[in-house]
């Protein structure tokens, strides 16, 4: 939001020349000067950030980017897909620009400047733009590399934990953390390639009536053209594997694939009642890190600590094998149910081993309590009574509501609680600031996850019930 001065717009393009990395980090409108600003730098580099916005032509705010089989740039390899929060498109005027993130059935409008953020209303309009854009590029310059993105929003503390972000940003490291040293050979390609097209169509102009000659020449082209992109394709993920953390970085997994709760992963929130937006971001504030899994497997695999939330498909005998062997390993796993869930599945995953149940019924009571000192911490909407375990809460009425087990060397929390987490008890918003009462509600989370964590569920209720009881 203020002008670089010409000495260091050049120190910044010697840096690149000399082998380092640039991120440049545009946003929508040129809101507040930041495209004009940092257009002073990426036009050095045959790159600039265009003063407008873009929307999916269906979806308008709600745009999902999925990166291509074959040909994706390396650091859009690994991405499962990417949700903008709305950006700006780019322009290139250098050779040596290429896509990073390029989607169709777009259209953009300019910024305007009657609006405190610059942003358009969304209506159609005659100078509106459809098509292609870029969102995201990449360019060698000398010996080092540029990569231009154009939703700086993404990575806002709301958005930057969703699917793809984190993939994006160190995939985006990764590539810029390297020199240019090969570039004869990608020309050599190149120049082989020409040449053996040319040769193709030499041949079949030579032999103008041999219509299967003509139709080979297609063929082979195609053919080897799709077998450069297969092998481009592989070597990418050889040469640029995803960066491995120097110490286990502590996920917190969340199942999508039988929890029947929502979160704006494709696009924004629909039904607040069934969404937990707020306790997956909430996640952060403890140190932790949420993610999402689209199979159980895969959360049991990249998760230290797995949730699931009122779960309506069936768990077949498979996955119930992974869980306890998952928690026998010494994994951490959150069940958290409602009575609201008439398809629950729950007493599917909990085997009888396990000790613990949840009951269908709805607890009598209207507070969530520490059981030893009887401390009321927050109000009971409805719940699910749970049965066997440690008791870690209960009803003023003293039915338990969550317990835990060791499975192994791992722990298992069961809560009815289900309710007590959604969007519409939990504020509607992460913008609001907490009152007494919803503060109480976030320090019930903050416990059951630093107690799942860390391995201490009872010393974590009962600090909880020792603020409260005050």
């Amino acid at each position: 939001t203020s002008p670089y001065r010409p000495e260091e717009i050049e120190a910044i393009e010697e840096f690149v020349r000399a082998g380092g990395g640039l991120f440049l980090l545009g946003e929508h409108t040129d809101v507040f000067g930041t495209s004009s600003y940092i257009n002073a730098v990426g036009r050095r580099f045959g790159v600039e950030f265009r003063p407008d916005v873009v929307f999916d032509i269906e979806r308008k705010w709600e745009q999902v980017f999925f990166s291509p089989k074959l040909g994706a740039h390396p650091i859009v390899r690994r991405i499962p897909f990417f949700r903008f929060a709305v950006t700006c498109s780019i322009e290139t005027t250098s050779f040596r620009a290429r896509p990073i993130m390029r989607s169709t059935g777009l259209w953009t409008l300019p910024n305007d400047y009657t609006a405190g953020n610059f942003y358009p209303q969304v209506k159609d309009h005659t100078y509106a733009r459809f098509g292609a854009f870029d969102q995201a590029v990449s360019v060698d310059f000398g010996k080092g590399r540029v990569v231009a993105f154009g939703d700086s929003t993404v990575y806002s503390n709301f958005l930057a934990f969703s699917p793809g972000k984190a993939e994006f940003l160190l995939a985006t490291m990764e590539w810029l953390n390297r020199k240019n040293s090969l570039d004869w050979v990608r020309l050599l390609g190149f120049a082989a390639a020409a040449a053996a097209f040319l040769a193709l169509l030499r041949i079949s102009a030579l032999r103008p009536h041999r219509l299967g000659l003509t139709v080979s020449t297609v063929v082979v082209s195609a053919a080897a053209g799709l077998l450069s992109l297969w092998i481009l394709s592989a070597a990418a993920d050889r040469f640029y594997p995803p960066p491995k953390p120097v110490t286990p970085v502590p996920y917190v997994t969340f199942d999508m694939e039988h929890s029947s709760c929502e979160l704006p992963i494709f696009g924004f929130t629909q039904k607040r009642a069934e969404s937990y937006q707020i306790f997956y971001q909430w996640v952060l504030r403890v140190g932790f890190y949420p993610r999402v899994a689209f199979s159980l497997e895969r959360a049991l695999e990249e998760g230290r600590a797995v949730v699931i939330v009122k779960p309506k498909r069936p768990f077949s005998a498979e996955e119930r094998e992974r869980v306890r062997a998952f928690l026998e390993g010494g994994g951490r796993l959150l069940v958290l149910d409602s009575p609201s869930n008439v398809k629950s599945t729950v007493s599917e995953l909990l085997s009888p081993e396990f000790g613990l149940s949840l009951g269908r019924e709805a607890c009598a009571g209207s507070w969530v309590q520490e059981p030893r000192s009887g401390a009321r911490i927050c109000s009971l909407p409805y719940a699910c009574p749970v049965r066997g375990g440690k008791v870690l809460l209960v009803t003023e009425g003293s039915e338990p509501v969550a317990a835990w087990a060791e499975v192994g060397k791992g722990r298992l929390v069961v809560s009815g609680l289900a309710e007590r987490f959604t969007d519409t008890r939990m504020g509607f918003s992460s913008r609001r600031i907490p009152d007494y009462e919803l503060r109480a509600v976030y320090e019930l989370e903050f416990a059951l996850l630093r107690g799942l964590m860390n391995g201490n569920l009872e010393e974590e209720i009962l600090r909880l019930g020792r603020l409260y009881s005050q």
